[in-house]
This record gives structure tokens, sequence and C-alpha cells, in this order.
């Protein structure tokens, strides 16, 4: 910073170039404190933008991050295969999340498709999720063999902790 020294004002002038520069220096480390803090959580949260000349990653949606969670499982299960790492209960109730979060039921026979596991498995899950009071199953009265669920309230409530937990780290 280059400051011109006017010979009438003298120290007064020498004085408030001195504190423009300590101020300018101030901000400037502050500013590169700030920059670095927001790489570290970048890269805690896995957004490395080195460059740091990316905007920052827009905040995920609920919906987003709980179909993030179950692209992920799903993922690994097909590198990994489900036997050893399976979790339909987990499954369950990401995809029952995801469709309270739409505004939509589901039937059983739906979530099976969708959680491509075996129907004697997902509905022994269903039946030990609902004991546990996690989800909430309804009849349907139009197909008698089938019914409907959602997660309970106390479930929905515990994934939307989870939800915001996310960003606490």
């Amino acid at each position: 910073m280059t400051t011109r020294v006017n010979p009438a004002l003298g120290d007064q002038q020498d004085e408030q170039a001195i504190s423009l520069w300590n101020l300018h220096k101030s901000l400037t480390r502050l500013a590169d404190e700030l920059a670095q803090a927001a790489r570290e959580t970048d890269v805690r949260a896995g957004n490395d933008n080195r460059s740091g000349n990316e905007a920052p990653a827009p905040a995920v949606s609920p919906r987003d991050y709980f179909e993030a969670l179950l692209r992920q499982r799903r993922a690994r299960d097909r590198y990994f295969g489900s036997t050893l790492f399976g979790e339909p209960a987990w499954d369950i109730m990401l995809e029952l999340m995801i469709a309270r979060i739409d505004g939509r039921e589901m039937r059983v026979s739906e979530l099976a498709l969708a959680s491509y596991a075996p129907d004697m498995a997902t509905r022994q899950y269903i039946d030990a999720l609902a004991e546990a009071k996690l989800i909430d199953l309804y009849e349907d009265t139009v197909a008698q063999d089938d019914c409907f669920l959602t997660l309970s309230s106390e479930a929905a409530r515990r994934m939307a902790e989870l939800y915001r937990a996310r960003s606490r780290g």
C-alpha cells in the first residue's frame, strides 16, 4: 500500500496511513483464516474445493440427503453384495423417509420391490420395525393382502435429527 504524504498534514497523515495499513493487514489475515476454515470444513464434508474459487456447495435438501444415503447403500451392494453388508431395515427407513418427504404413501408390496430383499425378509423387517414402533402399518381397503406403511412420528423426528446432525459433523 503506497500513500502520498502531504507535508502540510505531517504526523497526522502518517498516523492515519499506518492505521489504515494495520487495518488492511488485519483484514487480509482474517480473510485468509476464514478461507482456510471454509476449506477445512469442505474437506471434512467431502467437498474438497482446493482452488478456493468455487462457490460453496449449496445446502442439501432433506430428500436429497436421504436419497444419497440410499444410493450409497445400493452402490455398496453392487460392489460387495448384500449378503454380508445388507441393511434391509435401514433401507426401509430411508425409503419411507423419502416417501414421507414426498407426501406419498407406500405399500408393503411396493417397498419389497424397492428394497431388493426377498418378500419374506422384507416382511420380517417390517414386522420388527413396527414392533419397535418405528413404522406404522395401515390396512389397504382395496387390496386386502397388502397394507400401507409410514414412518412413525418418532422415527421421522429421529431421521430429521440425523439430517440436522450431518452439518454439525
